[in-house]
Formats: structure tokens, sequence, C-alpha cells
């Protein structure tokens, strides 16, 4: 009597794993999966003086991040001692619908200080791959 006691008692937990397990892979069943999306992309670089290759302390940088379904958001950041800026990229969460066009954010990025002329750049991502855009040495030239 026992026996057959354990036996029921482990065919219940093994139906109960495989029903979770199914419970659990439904959403990648029917084409849906969940996934950590880029909506703006990191940007890094470092402000030069074009003249004589020199850092640009103080220097402003502003993220304007504009998606298909939200207002633009806008971030403003200085660069440090050394003409460097750094902004970490920003993900979220969210159910990805096999097969769909993902579209990314169109994300721009203008460099200024005072005395230089102002440079922007497009930074173009993906929403389905974790992206950060190394701008490297950005040369601004004197005023004109």
């Amino acid at each position: 009597m026992l026996a057959a006691r354990r036996s029921t008692d482990k065919l219940g937990v093994m139906r109960t794993r495989v029903l979770l397990l199914l419970l659990s892979s439904a959403p990648c069943l029917t084409g849906c999966i969940p996934y950590h999306y880029t909506i703006r992309p990191g940007v890094s670089g470092v402000v030069l003086d074009d003249r004589s290759a020199t850092p640009i302390p103080g220097a402003t940088v502003v993220i304007k991040n504009r998606q298909l379904s939200q207002k633009a958001e806008l971030l403003t950041l200085t660069t440090s001692p050394d003409g460097s800026f750094y902004l970490a990229p920003k993900r979220k969460w969210g159910i990805y619908i096999v097969p769909a066009d993902v579209f990314g954010p169109w994300t721009e990025a203008t460099i200024s200080a005072s005395g230089f002329e102002s440079r922007s750049f497009t930074l173009s991502t993906s929403a389905m791959h974790p992206k950060e855009v190394a701008l490297g040495d950005v040369r601004l030239g004197p005023d004109k």
C-alpha cells in the first residue's frame, strides 16, 4: 500500500512539472518571446579642440532620443576635465512577437562648447541588440 502511494505521489509531481514546463514555454510556442530591448543607445567619446588636440572640459552633450510611441527624451551631459563623456544604454523588458519588425529609437547627439562650432551625430541602433556607440575623438573647430 505504501509503495503504491509513493508511486502515485511521484506521478503527481511529474505531471505538475510537465504542466509547469508547458505553461512556461507557451509564450514562446505562440511566437511571443520576452526580450530586453534597447530603447536608448549608450554613447561615449572625448571632445577635443581641433587646432591643439587638447580636451575641452565642460562641453555640452545633448542626447535627443525619439521613439515611435513616445515623446522625445532630452538628456544633457557635461564633459569631464579630460573632455570625456559617457551615457549608459537604456533597456526595457517587453514582448517580441515573431516575426515582426522592431523599430529602434532614433537618437541624435549634439556637442557644443563656448567658442567652438557645434557638431551633430545620428546614432543608429537596433532595439534587438544592446548598443553602445563610441564616437571616439570628437574634434570641434573654432566658432566662425
